[in-house]
């Protein structure tokens, strides 16, 4: 991913709050057909989560389907 990229997925995919769901991350993700979704805190970017890391998170917690948050 580009900063262009990056950008248009900030101004196009709703922001996730840092205490949401990794579920909620993947279908948000799913729907608009990208890789990456920011994270807001108010109307502060404090972040990014990416495929990769709901990949690792789902690793790491033995592939069940725990109710992790974004951040």
């Amino acid at each position: 991913m580009i900063v262009r990229d990056l950008a248009d997925v900030v101004k196009h995919v709703p922001p996730l709050a840092p205490d949401d769901s990794a579920a909620r991350a993947v279908r948000i993700m799913k729907a608009r057909g990208v890789p990456a979704a920011p994270v807001a805190a108010g109307s502060h970017l404090v972040g990014m989560v990416a495929e990769a890391d709901l990949l690792s998170l789902a690793a790491s917690e033995g592939g069940a389907a725990a109710p992790s948050t974004v951040a």
